[in-house]
């Protein structure tokens, strides 16, 4: 009965910290939820498209060929203070369409509480095919702050007053068209669910302590 009890428990703390896993997500399901472009697009706002995303809806825009790159703009839902970003993950999904040579640039900007951390998620890159990335919000992942590493300061600085979350949506020098999907700023859930776990268990452990009669035995 305590072993089923403890199971239940474990489970119920796991699947909680899954469904709080996500702090903020765009699908893009039924609009463009509020996403903006900057840079050398055609267009300050991406068009939203019903079909073809990775799946379902997805976003776009146009590179208008003027020189610089242009960036997916996160909408106020993802910004603000966001302290469990930090040791969490950035995910999403992206899709290029053009001619042209590739070129290297930051991959996502992270602006917030007067810093700027930029990184390159690396490859392969979303030319002509959906391609999933998962960037951690963690020192250990590459970031730079000024061209240096980034600390777990500046990480946490950023993510207490985050004002700015751009994904480079252009990857090609000449004529093309980036597409954006399944945008999500996570949280880790593991380390809460660690913390409810302890007390349950020794909360288990005391009450089989306190139901268990001590056994006798007798040699002859």
């Amino acid at each position: 009965m305590q072993a089923s009890k403890l199971t239940a428990i474990i489970t119920a703390i796991f699947l909680h910290g899954a469904a709080q896993a996500a702090i903020v997500s765009s699908t893009f399901d039924s609009d463009t939820e509020g996403w903006l472009v900057a840079g050398d697009a055609t267009s300050g706002t991406p068009t939203w498209v019903a079909a073809d995303g990775n799946p379902g809806g997805h976003i776009q825009a146009s590179d208008s060929v003027s020189g610089g790159v242009w960036y997916f703009d996160a909408p106020a839902a993802f910004l603000g203070s966001r302290p469990g970003a930090y040791g969490g993950m950035l995910s999403f999904d992206l899709r290029q369409t053009g001619s042209g040579s590739q070129f290297d640039a930051a991959d996502v900007i992270l602006n917030g509480g007067g810093l700027e951390l930029r990184i390159d998620a690396g490859n392969p890159l979303p030319v002509g095919t959906w391609v999933s990335y998962a960037i951690p919000l963690h020192e250990s992942a590459g970031w730079t702050q000024g061209g240096a590493a980034a600390t777990q300061a500046d990480l946490q600085t950023v993510f207490g007053a985050l004002d700015r979350l751009r994904i480079r949506g252009e990857y090609i020098s000449g004529s093309d068209i980036g597409r954006l999907d399944n945008v999500s700023l996570s949280a880790v859930p593991l380390p809460a669910a660690a913390w409810l776990l302890g007390p349950a268990v020794a909360g288990l452990y005391a009450s089989r302590r306190r139901h268990t009669r001590p056994c006798n035995i007798t040699q002859s």
